[in-house]
């Protein structure tokens, strides 16, 4: 459907007058002329339309939200085609969203907060019992009318329990609500919605986040693997039955937390004042108001004035940047930081400080200590980046193996994945010592080659495809490290300028490169092999003291990336 200019009808039955903006579907008000009523008209852009996946979804999105009916949830009155376009026509909220409530003060009591909840867990209840995961609650998602009354909304990365839309291995959900399954890439349960609202209500309470981070890095740690803080919630002097429903919405193991039929029980028997309030605690220390603060009262509830102030959060990313340190937070010494980080956006193993024989003479060099992802970054990992920034995916993405290194990416890619893990990208000699270890050993597994630990050919007719990241551990280096030996080139931070015969190489190498290559762009070292370089036994060492030399704005099918960072950050306790 071309652009039209306002008003304009849908199936004849819905006049579109006010443009409301939208993100993948344009969102119209508009009036239903056979009811007489103000409806909201989702029509889905031409553009995405033709994506099958996300017309898919956004067909999901519509049936769901069809199959609900609940006083605490938007009602949808219709989903069909205009024009070939699926389009969604629902109830008109007047009110605002629980985001903007929280971030004006518009929540005055615990009561209040408490009441909201209360009618999205019955919401949720409802949800799941017909057989829906909706994975995305947060304050953003709920809505609130002038009457208080809560409404849950936007369906569209929901999923019926038995949908295949969504396979394991992609995460979806809004980062700073998503589960520790979430964040992992795996199966969710109606689990998942009970921790986000945990955490949504832990945020109605406090105004904070049960996690402190200033990475998505940090982030990804505090939900897998840190315990929330639940002092906010006693400073608040929430009752102890409170608190303690808010921990296990929160626990790591989806079979620990409670059915929202429990939860909204618990919430119902807080109203009803069943549950006797907390004796009120010593008052916090004094903080420093922020911009616009406003106090919450405590309510009849908890019985006393809160002593707390709503900072101007930004909800629905990664983290706060205005938000101070925690006071959690403390730079490790050596002997403090764990051998193995567990990430999604891929494992690290530590490369401790100290001097390492490098290069073809084996010079001694001091390294800074360092971790260095375990593996090559997937085509898993890579795609939770592209899914959650909106970056490209390189060419051929769709149909390569998930577990296989992501190729066909330019410097630049790898370098904004990085940024987006935490990470960077390794320094050469961070790269060269965690392949051959401390002692310059000519291998990652000792001083002999050995084909059958490093994905190479071994002669020169063999023709091998990309293997798994996670395959051939007897190829480990000494520190953990696999296939720094052959499957990809790695891309590393090392800027070099190409001699006449690399130059000339690249340009035979590159015919059709438009714009073709010059000696003045940017050059950047590539290390360890490819699955299609084939070197004698007496030369196969030049590839871990050795370099290549590649464009950064090329992108090639044997070139890939793993990552760093420096083993003295700042990392979350």
């Amino acid at each position: 459907m071309a652009a039209r200019s306002l008003p304009f009808f849908v199936k004849r039955k819905y006049e579109c007058h006010t443009d409301l903006g939208g993100n993948m579907a344009d969102v119209y008000l508009a009036r239903d002329t056979k009811a007489d009523r103000p409806v909201v008209v989702k029509l889905l852009r031409a553009a995405d339309a033709s994506n099958p996946q996300v017309r898919d979804r956004f067909i999901q999105e519509a049936r769901l939200a069809c199959k609900c009916s609940h006083p605490n949830i938007i009602t949808t009155y219709e989903t069909d085609e205009e024009d070939g376009l699926p389009y969604i026509a629902m109830e008109y909220l007047e009110g605002e969203a629980l985001k903007s409530t929280m971030e004006r003060g518009g929540l005055e009591t615990q009561a209040d907060a408490v009441s909201i909840a209360l009618q999205v867990a019955q919401a949720l209840d409802y949800v799941h019992k017909v057989g829906i995961i909706h994975r995305d609650i947060k304050p953003a998602n709920v809505h609130i009318d002038a009457e208080r009354r809560a409404k849950l909304i936007d369906f569209g990365i929901a999923r019926v329990k038995e949908s295949q839309l969504t396979q394991a291995g992609q995460a979806i959900g809004t980062p700073r609500y998503m589960s520790p399954e979430q964040v992992m890439g795996k199966e969710v349960t109606p689990a998942a919605d009970v921790y986000s609202f945990g955490v949504m209500l832990f945020e109605m309470l406090t105004f904070e986040a049960p996690y402190r981070a200033s990475t998505a890095e940090e982030l990804w740690m505090a939900i897998l693997h840190g315990e929330p803080n639940l002092e906010p919630l006693r400073a608040v002097q929430a009752p102890d039955s409170l608190v303690q429903l808010i921990a296990r919405c929160l626990a790591k193991d989806p079979a620990q937390r409670p059915p929202f039929r429990e939860v909204a029980t618990a919430l119902q028997d807080l109203l009803s004042g069943q549950s006797a309030p907390a004796p009120a605690p010593q008052a916090p220390p004094p903080r420093e108001p922020a911009p616009q603060a406003k106090a919450l009262k405590a309510s009849v509830i908890a019985g006393a004035v809160l002593v707390v102030v709503l900072a101007a959060v930004r909800f629905g990313g990664f983290i706060d940047p205005a938000a101070p340190p925690p006071d959690d937070r403390a730079v490790v010494t050596p002997a403090d930081l764990p051998a193995t980080l567990t990430l999604p956006s891929g494992d690290m193993v530590l490369v401790p400080e100290g001097p390492a024989l490098l290069g073809a003479n084996n010079q001694s060099v001091p390294v800074e200590g360092f971790y260095i992802d375990k593996t090559e970054v997937s085509n898993r990992a890579y795609a939770l980046f592209c899914d959650q920034t909106g970056h490209p995916k390189p060419p051929g993405f769709a149909e390569a193996d998930p577990d296989a290194p992501v190729v066909n990416v330019t410097y630049a890619d790898a370098k904004a994945f990085a940024e987006w893990a935490g990470k960077r990208l390794p320094a050469s000699q961070e790269w060269e010592k965690a392949a051959r270890g401390p002692d310059g050993q000519p291998f990652p597994w000792g001083a002999e080659m050995d084909y059958s630990r490093a994905h190479v050919p071994r002669t020169p007719r063999d023709r091998l495809k990309l293997a798994a990241v996670e395959s051939m551990p007897e190829g480990v280096s000494p520190y953990g490290a696999l296939h720094m030996v052959g499957n990809v080139w790695e891309w590393v931070d090392a800027p070099v300028e190409p001699d006449d015969s690399q130059f000339n190489h690249l340009r035979e190498e590159l015919p059709g490169l438009s714009p073709p290559l010059t000696r003045t762009e940017a050059y950047y070292q590539i290390r360890g092999g490819d699955m299609r370089l084939y070197l004698p036994d007496e030369a196969a060492a030049g590839r871990v003291n050795d370099f290549g030399v590649m464009a950064a704005r090329v992108p090639q099918p044997s070139i890939g990336f793993r990552c760093a960072r420096g083993a003295r950050q700042t990392v979350l306790q």
